[in-house]
């Protein structure tokens, strides 16, 4: 049986959590426009399913974030096509 464990120095599961965008449309929405104007990534990659998360939930998130999270982003940052990111469908 594998045991978890955190390796040396790494932050605590809270830490993580508050670094990361998740909960609801418009705190994902002002983190991500915040870093993307911060940092200019070239890409960013996104995971919507976590662990033993339900499928059902993870197709939510990612319908959440394609109807309400990238319009915002289009507004605050213009077209995401520009960015590098690919059209949704």
């Amino acid at each position: 049986m594998l045991v978890d464990k955190p390796f040396p120095n790494e932050p605590p599961l809270e830490t993580m959590l508050d670094n990361m965008p998740i909960g609801s449309v418009e705190h994902v929405a002002e983190r991500l426009i915040a870093e993307i104007r911060g940092c200019q990534p070239a890409h960013i990659c996104f995971n919507f399913q976590c662990g033993n998360e339900p499928i059902k939930t993870a197709m939510r998130s990612m319908e959440l974030f394609a109807k309400e999270v990238r319009p915002r982003l289009e507004r605050a940052l213009g077209p995401l096509e520009r960015l590098g990111a690919a059209k949704a469908a």
